[in-house]
């Protein structure tokens, strides 16, 4: 008992441990994901975050309960992990479904974020969940005897089974209800999200209607359910819950084709309500079974209405601690991303050229904009045109770069003098600067550095952006590398160029399409997609540009196994 009771205690803590340890490196997020026991969400349609923190994170608790409630009772009182144990069993079991369909799915689409090697993995560790929890299940039923009352009439006495009450009966309803969507939810939602299987689903909705769809994909649910729980435990999750178990009449035992008939009479119209007033349903009654109490050897039942104000807490415990990690995690990463610009600003500075516009903001209103362009840098003093748009020369950024309306008034820009050091001004050491969201504190925080900005016409301006002009500016977005997918998207606001080739330095790719491509100063960019036919997960490759003056511009990109690619580098 103590083995099993230690046991229990390493699986609710490796669950509850989970949600409070900080994630580990990517590299490793699928094993620490697996280690978890529970791994279940309710019916809402966001796939990644729904409710299953608090979901899970609560059951893990319940688990830790369960545990201690069998220690202290020797083993006496063992509903609650018993029940808990049937969600782990089953629930391992649909996520590998789950996974290997959505693989299979997935084979040559851009968005596949598994591969073969994560899935044997994944698959590993469930098995060992499964095996795990059907173990503990298998001797913990063992221990159980069923409940007998004994007749005397005269001289002889008769004995037989005790039957569930009609209460216990709802109660099995609505719970394994609740059940049988927290543990088929997620296949469920990835049947209807996948576009290979939604022109199926669409097809049967023409006929029954999307009510009747979901209503046919439920059905099919609680049939697995219901059959798979019976035929290989007698039991279902909240048949444990509530310390009953099904048999066959006369034969104690439970058959898979028992379990089939038994489970498709409970879909006739009106079964439900069938042992309201009898403790047998008809699905009991057709297929010649029966729902009996198991003898009571642990606390009252009557105890375990404490636990709905343990649930409510975990559950508002749970969704504060997710807001506080979440708001945590974006002011680290705002944090982070500010330090960098920070830095590559003033590398920036550093090295300014007449090629380079600064793009400034007014510190008081953040959708005010002016421009400095170099024109002469003698060490660290420099000459700048002030680019400023006001309502006599009219800038629409949507539809062209800055350079063209600089060259286009070239004559009327005012010149200006500044020293690097008044350019790092401009560098704002706050990270809220140029939100325009702020709250009071926030703008507080924000206006409390005085000595802060470049002053320029009466006013304090900030940094916003340092980029290279009159020539090609080359950048990614929304691009990335999927298994042995890598799609690119290049945007060009500067002069326009050719990409004449790419060249791959390191990792084999297949490139589509024929070059050169033409790329000129626009938003949408242009799409360059290949096939990587090396092995390795490490590529690296040069993208070649010719602009009008056939000067060449080098581009190094790198990336080391999957995901969106971001370190593009100008090496030429």
């Amino acid at each position: 008992m103590k083995k099993i009771t230690l046991l229990i205690i390493l699986v609710s803590l490796c669950g509850i441990l989970s949600y409070v340890v900080p994630q580990l490196p990517m590299y490793f997020w699928r094993i620490y994901d697996l280690l978890k026991p529970f791994s279940v969400d309710f019916l809402t349609l966001n796939i990644s975050n729904g409710n299953n923190v608090q979901i899970n994170f609560t059951l893990n608790i319940l688990l830790l309960i369960g545990a201690l409630l069998f220690q202290f009772t020797r083993g006496k009182e063992m509903r609650l992990i018993r029940f808990l144990f049937s969600i782990i069993f089953a629930s391992k079991i649909i996520e590998i479904i789950t996974s290997f369909i959505f693989l299979c799915l997935s084979i040559g689409d851009a968005e596949a974020y598994f591969s073969w090697w994560t899935f044997l993995l994944s698959s590993i560790i469930n098995i060992g969940w499964i095996y795990l929890s059907y173990r503990i299940l298998l001797d913990l039923n063992k221990s159980r005897e069923l409940d007998i009352q004994r007749a005397k009439y005269k001289e002889a006495v008769s004995e037989s089974y005790i039957a569930a009450s009609s209460t216990q009966r709802i109660f099995h309803l609505f719970i394994d209800l609740l059940v049988t969507i927290l543990i088929f939810s997620n296949l469920f939602k990835l049947l209807i999200k996948t576009d290979a299987l939604r022109s199926v689903l669409e097809s049967i909705a023409s006929v029954l209607g999307e009510r009747g769809l979901i209503l046919l994909i439920f059905v099919i649910f609680r049939v697995i359910y219901y059959v798979f729980f019976e035929t290989i435990f007698q039991y279902s999750p909240a048949k444990f819950l509530s310390e009953t178990k099904v048999i066959k009449n006369e034969e104690d035992t439970l058959t898979l084709k028992t379990a089939i008939y038994r489970t498709i009479y409970r879909f006739i119209p009106f079964e439900a309500l069938s042992f309201i007033f009898n403790h047998t349903g008809w699905h009991d009654k057709w297929s010649d079974t029966s729902v009996i109490r198991e003898k009571k050897t642990g606390v009252k039942g009557n105890y375990y209405f404490l636990l709905i104000p343990v649930i409510a807490l975990c559950f508002i415990v749970t969704n504060y601690a997710s807001f506080w990690y979440s708001s945590y995690l974006r002011e680290v990463t705002f944090n982070e991303a500010h330090e960098k610009t920070m830095l590559e600003f003033d590398q920036k500075i550093k090295g300014l050229t007449t090629n380079d516009i600064i793009e400034l903001y007014d510190k008081e209103d953040y959708n005010t904009l002016i421009y400095l362009k170099p024109e002469k840098i003698n060490g660290n003093h420099i000459i700048f045109s002030l680019v400023s748009l006001d309502n006599t020369f009219e800038y629409h950024p949507d539809q062209e770069s800055i350079e063209p309306f600089y060259v286009r008034n070239k004559t009327i820009w005012p010149e200006i003098s500044l020293t690097k050091r008044n350019l790092k001004k401009g560098i704002t050491a706050n990270k809220y600067a140029g939100l325009n969201y702020l709250d009071p504190e926030q703008k507080r925080k924000s206006d409390k550095n005085e000595d802060e900005g470049i002053p320029l016409k009466g006013k304090k301006y900030i940094i916003k952006s340092i980029e290279p002009y009159f020539q090609p500016n080359l950048k990614l977005k929304d691009s990335y590398v999927n298994n042995n997918y890598i799609q690119l998207t290049i945007t060009n606001m500067g002069w326009k160029a050719n990409i004449l080739k790419i060249d791959n330095v390191e990792g084999d790719i297949e490139w589509k399409g024929q070059f050169p491509q033409l790329i000129e100063g626009k938003r949408l960019g242009n799409y360059l997609t290949g096939t990587i036919k090396s092995e390795s997960n490490k590529i690296k490759f040069d993208i070649v540009a010719q602009d009008s003056t056939h000067k060449l511009h080098v581009y190094r990109v790198e990336k080391d196994g999957p995901g969106e690619i971001e370190n593009f580098t100008k090496i030429k």
